[in-house]
């Protein structure tokens, strides 16, 4: 016997050791979990952020928070992530706990809520949670779905709509969502089920012997569970000043900038930042193209010149001279090349060379602050 014990000393069967574990745990438990797909957001620039090395999305199957200030565009992505789900063939289900989804904004946003679309008003977090395991037990791994909880800080805890009683509901949701979200986390990655949660940023009140610039500016509703839980969390914040809306010629508010952050993201680079316009007029849609401008200016194949003009080239030296954002623009959109010259330099300066650590995020170099003046004058 202690022969045939030394023969066997530092040989494992890796196969069976896994199959062991898995039997145990009733599933496969043995294999990593990997982000096989992602729902974009309607922004190249954004969805080029949240994942380093590619354009990526809302990663599907894991738990995302989207919290900003209030006006700020969380429902309109969560909206725009669920166009894009029903492309994708997903089963979109809408938790509203504020009542305030107009389905005309939807349908202009391009929702199709006749199909893949279910609405589901929502009373308490207990109730919310209880309906997303009904529905992850129910539907299985047939059909892939993407819950969009609006929202986690309006949706109370069945003690306070019951009985309001503030000294005996504090951190009760904070509770709650921890072993919620614990619960969650592996059904949701088996069903390639993904739970958007909306949340808002409310300002912190520093306490006494906290130096305001020493602590974080903002916090959001359910404690610390958003901050261990969530792959991926995005903040919204305004563009403070008159700047923060957009106007059309007449001076009609017709959409809104505001500043997007990746407060967490377990799959880039954390605090990354861009600028956005939100259009809710005739048309609904993310309009980026200032801040893709601004990328652009970085690279090397922009030059800069007087009155606004500015040359765009191409690796094959086509160049394309242009004047102002609004002649920018315009190219961009109506002709096809053009449009994929750039995508290809946005892919360079977002991904490859953040991807290999080239140059800066804030690097404006090749262009001084006078050009910028007069291409931002002639639009």
């Amino acid at each position: 016997m202690a022969i045939q014990s030394k023969k066997e000393i530092g040989k494992i069967d890796l196969n069976k050791l896994k199959n062991l574990m898995n039997k145990i745990a009733g599933a496969n438990v043995t294999e990593a979990a990997p982000v096989k797909e992602w729902i974009s957001l309607g922004s190249v620039v954004l969805d080029s952020m949240i994942c380093r090395g590619k354009v990526a999305g809302l990663p599907v199957g894991k738990i995302i928070e989207l919290a900003g200030e209030e006006s700020t565009g969380k429902s309109y992505f969560a909206i725009q992530a669920a166009r894009m789900a029903q492309l994708m063939g997903m089963l979109v289900i809408y938790l509203d706990a504020e009542s305030a989804l107009d389905p005309e904004f939807v349908q202009r946003a391009g929702v199709d809520m006749d199909n893949n679309f279910i609405y589901i008003q929502t009373t308490s977090v207990e109730k919310t949670l209880e309906q997303i395991e009904a529905i992850l037990d129910s539907v299985g791994t047939e059909h892939k779905i993407l819950f969009i909880w609006d929202s986690l800080a309006a949706t109370p805890v069945e003690s306070d709509a019951s009985d309001f009683d503030p000294n005996s509901t504090v951190g009760v949701k904070a509770r709650i969502m921890s072993k919620a979200l614990a619960k969650l986390a592996i059904p949701l990655y088996r069903n390639q089920a993904t739970l958007l949660i909306l949340n808002q940023l409310k300002t912190y009140i520093p306490q006494k012997g906290e130096h305001p610039l020493a602590v974080e500016k903002y916090v959001t509703p359910a404690g610390k569970s958003m901050d261990y839980f969530a792959s991926l969390r995005i903040w919204l914040t305004k563009k403070k000043g008159s700047k923060h809306h957009a106007e059309d010629d007449e001076g009609n508010r017709i959409g809104s900038h505001v500043k997007v952050q990746l407060k967490k993201s377990r799959y880039g680079t954390e605090n990354r930042t861009c600028e956005l316009q939100l259009m809710w007029s005739d048309q609904v849609y993310v309009r980026e193209i200032h801040t893709i401008l601004d990328i652009i200016r970085r690279s090397e194949y922009y030059s800069g010149g007087g009155a606004g003009w500015f040359t765009i080239s191409s690796s094959s030296d086509k160049k394309y001279k242009l004047q102002g954002l609004s002649n920018f623009e315009n190219l961009y959109n109506d002709d096809l090349e053009f449009r994929n010259l750039i995508l290809d330099i946005l892919r360079e300066e977002l991904i490859v060379k953040f991807e290999k650590r080239l140059g800066s995020h804030h690097d404006n170099d090749n262009i001084t602050s006078e050009e910028k003046e007069n291409i931002e004058e002639v639009e």
